[in-house]
């Protein structure tokens, strides 16, 4: 099962706001918007579960059936709308005290680590955190997990 990225075009004058409330509240369990491009009709956005493209239009044409008629329906993957977006997918990330649970080591060991590069880490506000893909070789190389 893959997630599609649906935009359903609708011939139809834009939504007024008690209209967009409705439509909104029914995305909502598809993460969806409704917008406009200029020059065309109300567009809903929506990311619905599906396993084909095809499976992912009949969905997303279905949904916006409610609120009026299709004149164009494009169907991308989820993950290939994200990189035509230029959006990376962020790493899952550890604070310190969660390497070093993983690392068997202490809180104080790791910030040594990240403070003489062997773990790489970054700064997100006040708190170092760590990509736990990084430490695979890191892992390795002490004989842990």
């Amino acid at each position: 099962m893959n997630t599609y990225r649906v935009e359903v075009e609708l011939d139809r004058r834009f939504p007024d706001d008690d209209e967009i409330d409705t439509i909104m509240d029914r995305l909502h369990e598809f993460d969806g918007t409704i917008g406009s491009n200029p020059g065309a009709g109300p567009v809903m956005s929506m990311f619905v579960p599906a396993e084909s493209a095809r499976q992912a239009v009949v969905m997303g044409e279905s949904i916006a059936r409610e609120f009026g008629e299709a004149v164009s329906i494009e169907a991308l993957r989820a993950d290939l709308w994200e990189k035509r977006e230029g959006w990376e997918p962020i790493p899952e990330l550890m604070s310190v005290t969660e390497v070093a649970e993983d690392l068997g080591v202490s809180r104080q060991r790791v910030q040594v680590m990240i403070d003489t590069g062997k773990v790489p880490a970054k700064k997100v506000g006040k708190t170092w955190v760590v990509a736990k893909s990084s430490l695979g070789a890191l892992r390795e190389a002490r004989g842990t997990r």
